[in-house]
C-alpha cells in the first residue's frame, strides 16, 4: 500500500533485480512474482520494468555433481576448494541447501582457507544440546531401582560434563566410569558416585539428583549446571562453550517464566517438549570479517549477493525447492479463495533465489545427494532438469558423478612351510 501510495503521487520508481529470460519465459518460476506485479500493478500500464539485465545468458559453467549422502557433498565441497586460489576464494560462495551440512564442510575445507559463515547454525545441533536431552532422558525413564547405567555412562561421556569433573578432580569422568564397569550391575546411584568422586560432589548432586517429575526442581539444577559450564568456558576461553550456555541460560529462564504463569505444566515429559519446540527456533550466530575470505551461507543468506563462483549443495526435490510440505491447518482450496499463498508461492521464492544467485556468476557447481535411502534422496530438483534441458545460450552445463576413492587391495597369498613334524601329524590325521 506504501508502495503504490508512492507511485499515485509521482514520488519514486521501482527497480528490480532481474533478468530478461526470467521475464520472457512464462513459465519460469523465478519471474513469477514480477510478472504477476507487471500484470496486476496500476503503475505498469504506463511505465516499464526498470532494472532488468542479461546476466544470466552470458558465458557461464555449470557443473551438475551427483554424490551419495551428505558427507560425500561435504568432502567434495572440500576438494573443489582446494584447487581455488586466494583471489578465487574472495569471490565464491559455498551454499548449504542442508544447513546441518555446516559441520562437516568446515571440517573437510583445507588448514589455509580462512571462512566467513554468514548463516546461523541450529542450536539443536550444538555439543550442550546432547546434554540437556541426555539429563532429560534420564530424569524421564521411569526407573525405581536407581539410575540406568547406560544413561549414567552417556552423561558421563558427554566432553562438557568431562571438562567440568576434571576440572575438581583430575580423571574424575574416567574414574566413574571404571567403578561403574568395575560393578558390573545394572542400576546405580548419586550415594555411590558421590562416595567414588567426593571432590565432585557438587556437580554430581546437581546432574543426578532425583527431581522426582519436579520440573521447577529440574530448571534450577539446569541453571546452575549450566552456570558451572559458563565459569569452565571462561577459565580455558572456548568461546563456543561460552556461547551454548548463553543461548540455553535464556531458555531455561524462559522456561522457568512459564512455569510460574501456567502451573498446568506440573511434569517434566510436557515440559521436555515445550523445551524441544523452543530449541529448534533458536540459531547460534558466529562472527567473523564479511568481507573476506570464502563465504558458506544459507540459501536465504545470499539474497542480494553476487559471486563469481558458486558451490550449491543438496539441490535435491524436497530441498531446494521445498516441495508441498506446509505446516498449516487451512486446506489449499480455500488459500486460493481468499488469495492465501500457497506450496506454488514458496517454490516461486526458493527459484527466484537459486536463479538470482546464478544471474552473474561464471562459474556454479550444483551438488545432489544420489542415495535413495532417506525420503530427500536421489532425486536430482527440478531445478537441475530445467538448467540441463533448457538449451540456454551461453550456459554450458556439464553432468557428472563423484565416487569416494577405493584404495584396491591386492589379496596376500598364505603360505606354510611343512616341516617333517607337519608332515608326521598330517599323516596321522589321514590315517
Amino acid at each position: 500500500s506504501i508502495i503504490q501510495t508512492i507511485f499515485k503521487k509521482n514520488r519514486g520508481q521501482a527497480f528490480w533485480d532481474v533478468d530478461q529470460y526470467f521475464l520472457d519465459h512464462h513459465f519460469h518460476e523465478a519471474g513469477y512474482f514480477i510478472r504477476k506485479h507487471k500484470k496486476e500493478w496500476p503503475y505498469f500500464e504506463k511505465n516499464p520494468v526498470l532494472g532488468v539485465s542479461n546476466y544470466f545468458t552470458e558465458k557461464k559453467e555449470i557443473q551438475i555433481i551427483g554424490a551419495p549422502k551428505s558427507v560425500s557433498q561435504a568432502h567434495l565441497i572440500g576438494h573443489l576448494i582446494e584447487g581455488f586460489s586466494e583471489g578465487d576464494l574472495k569471490n565464491t560462495a559455498v551454499v548449504l541447501g542442508d544447513e546441518n551440512l555446516l559441520n562437516p564442510v568446515l571440517h573437510t575445507l583445507p588448514p589455509r582457507i580462512k571462512a566467513n559463515i554468514t548463516m546461523g547454525y541450529p542450536l539443536s545441533s550444538a555439543a550442550l544440546a546432547s546434554l540437556v536431552n541426555a539429563l532429560f532422558e534420564l530424569q524421564t525413564s521411569g526407573e525405581i531401582n536407581g539410575w540406568y547405567i547406560g544413561e549414567v555412562k552417556a552423561i558421563l561421556q558427554h566432553r562438557c560434563l568431562i571438562e567440568l569433573l576434571d576440572q575438581k578432580q583430575r580423571g574424575g569422568s574416567a574414574l566413574l566410569l571404571k567403578k561403574c564397569h568395575e560393578l558390573n550391575s545394572t542400576f546405580t546411584s548419586l550415594s555411590f558416585m558421590k562416595a567414588h568422586l567426593p571432590k565432585a560432589a557438587n556437580i554430581l548432586q546437581l546432574v543426578f539428583k532425583d527431581h522426582k517429575d519436579n520440573p521447577k526442581d529440574f530448571l534450577e539444577s539446569l541453571l546452575s549446571l549450566l552456570e558451572e559450564l559458563e565459569k569452565i568456558g571462561a577459565l580455558k576461553k572456548d568461546k563456543n562453550l561460552l556461547s551454548e550456555t548463553l543461548y540455553f541460560k535464556e531458555i531455561t529462564t524462559a522456561l522457568q517464566l512459564q512455569l510460574k504463569n501456567f502451573s498446568f505444566i506440573d511434569n517434566l515429559k510436557g515440559l521436555r517438549k515445550i523445551y524441544q519446540e523452543r530449541l529448534g527456533k533458536e540459531r547460534l550466530s558466529f562472527s567473523g570479517e564479511a568481507l573476506s575470505g570464502l563465504q558458506i551461507m544459507g540459501m536465504l543468506e545470499s539474497r542480494n549477493l553476487d559471486f563469481e563462483t558458486v558451490i550449491i549443495s543438496h539441490v535435491n526435490e524436497g530441498i531446494l525447492p521445498g516441495g508441498k510440505s506446509n505446516n498449516s491447518f487451512i486446506p489449499l482450496s480455500l488459500k486460493k479463495e481468499f488469495g492465501l499463498p500457497t506450496f506454488k508461492e514458496k517454490d516461486a521464492v526458493y527459484a527466484y533465489h537459486f536463479y538470482r544467485l546464478l544471474q552473474r556468476a561464471k562459474k556454479v557447481y550444483l551438488l545432489y545427494n544420489t542415495a535413495t535411502d532417506g525420503l530427500e534422496g536421489g532425486e536430482p530438483s527440478r531445478f537441475i532438469h530445467q538448467l540441463s534441458t533448457q538449451n540456454i545460450p551461453g550456459v554450458v552445463v556439464k553432468e557428472t558423478f563423484a565416487m569416494p576413492l577405493l584404495d584396491h587391495i591386492q589379496p596376500r597369498m598364505v603360505t606354510i612351510k611343512k616341516d617333517p613334524s607337519i608332515i608326521k601329524i598330517l599323516e596321522k590325521k589321514a590315517a
